[in-house]
């Protein structure tokens, strides 16, 4: 009669293994590794409830060899050289990078940027124009054939784009302002320093044209006013208002910084 071989005993050590590598691990390396057949091996793994990442199924599995040297060698190496050693595609390699949680290492990437700088300038030198090149087709007129057959296509003496613009069009700039048009073919100016060099002349240096209601799109000539850059500056300073105003509105400006800092991380 044929003797029962004993079960099996597994060490806590080899139940942390299984459960931890089995997932991502060759089965094969594994049983390797533990001592013990791959069909065993597979039967623990069903009984702990372990299995395979589904991303793991028909794809050439990572042995422990592998796992080391992407994380000796990734950080500071070309993954297109990597996966040449281990026989893999470029995209095998930088997926498993992603799932141990490794990338390059900024210094790396600083050369290799350098690197492809250089080799841009060079690549297409000797095709390249030098500079005072004179073109082959200097001083050399169109036939009458190639000018008949380009006339239909060629811009009309005085021809207009067809999004141009008449004298006096009006747009908002991005800070809320009011420009006009003033002069072809793309000349524009604020309308309220428009307004004021047309009724009241020239505007002095280090001078302003301001709102007296507060609002930039009131360019009405009495609603203009023309003060120097010092009053500007003093009328929306913060040391205009009493003392414990001026600290409140510190305090409200430092929490406003702080909240934004918080926001854009």
């Amino acid at each position: 009669m044929r003797k029962r071989k004993s079960p099996r005993i597994w060490t806590r050590e080899e139940e942390g293994i299984l459960k931890n590598e089995y997932p991502t691990t060759s089965t094969k390396e594994l049983a390797k590794r533990l001592n013990v057949s791959q069909e065993l091996l597979r039967s623990k793994a069903k009984r702990m409830s372990v299995k395979k990442d589904a991303w793991t199924h028909g794809r050439q599995p990572w042995t422990r060899d592998h796992k080391e040297m992407m994380t000796k060698y990734f950080a500071i190496t070309k993954s297109s050289d990597l996966a040449k050693k281990m026989n893999r595609s470029v995209n095998s390699v930088n997926s498993q990078a992603i799932v141990m949680g490794i990338s390059k290492d900024e210094d790396y990437l600083k050369e290799v940027a350098i690197q492809r700088d250089l080799d841009l300038t060079k690549r297409g030198e000797k095709t390249r124009f030098k500079k005072g090149r004179v073109s082959n087709r200097k001083g050399v007129k169109l036939t009458p054939e190639q000018f008949a057959k380009m006339k239909p296509n060629m811009f009309k003496k005085g021809h207009k784009t067809h999004n141009t613009k008449p004298i006096g069009y009006s747009r908002i700039t991005a800070d809320g302002y009011i420009e006009v048009k003033v002069e072809q073919p793309k000349r524009f100016e604020l309308l309220h320093r428009f307004m004021w060099k047309v009724w009241k002349g020239p505007i002095p240096e280090d001078h302003i044209i301001t709102f007296k209601d507060g609002n930039q799109k009131n360019c009405n000539i009495e609603n203009l006013i023309c003060i120097s850059k010092a009053d500007n500056m003093n009328r929306n300073n913060i040391n205009r208002y009493p003392t414990d105003l001026r600290d409140t509105m510190w305090q409200i400006g430092r929490l406003k910084s702080k909240i934004k800092k918080i926001t854009n991380q």
